[in-house]
C-alpha cells in the first residue's frame, strides 16, 4: 500500500498484508503526509512478512510512516515474520 500527499488518513481494518518486498521505504506500507497532517489506523489486521530492503519506520516493521504522529493500532499483528500455519 503506498500513500504520498498532504492531509489524509489510511485506515486498515480487518486485513491480512503478508509476502511483500520493497526497495525502499515499508514493503507492506509506505505512508508519507508531506506536511505531517496524515493518520494512519490499523484494526484487527495482521501485517507479517513484509521486507524493507530500505528503511523502514522503528517499532513498525514492514511500514515506513511520516504523518502527524505514531500510527493507531489495535488488536492487530505487526511482525517481522508469519506465524507457522
Amino acid at each position: 500500500i503506498a500513500n504520498d500527499g498532504n492531509r489524509f488518513t489510511l485506515s486498515l481494518c480487518g486485513s491480512e498484508l503478508h509476502d511483500n518486498v520493497a526497495n525502499e521505504g515499508g514493503g507492506g506500507i509506505f505512508f508519507v503526509s508531506n506536511n505531517r497532517t496524515g493518520a494512519m489506523r490499523i484494526s484487527r489486521s495482521t501485517l507479517c512478512d513484509n521486507e524493507s530492503l530500505g528503511f523502514e519506520t522503528n517499532g513498525y516493521p514492514g511500514i515506513f510512516v511520516l504523518a502527524s504522529g505514531d500510527p493507531s493500532v489495535s488488536g492487530s499483528t505487526l511482525s517481522e515474520t508469519c506465524a507457522a500455519p
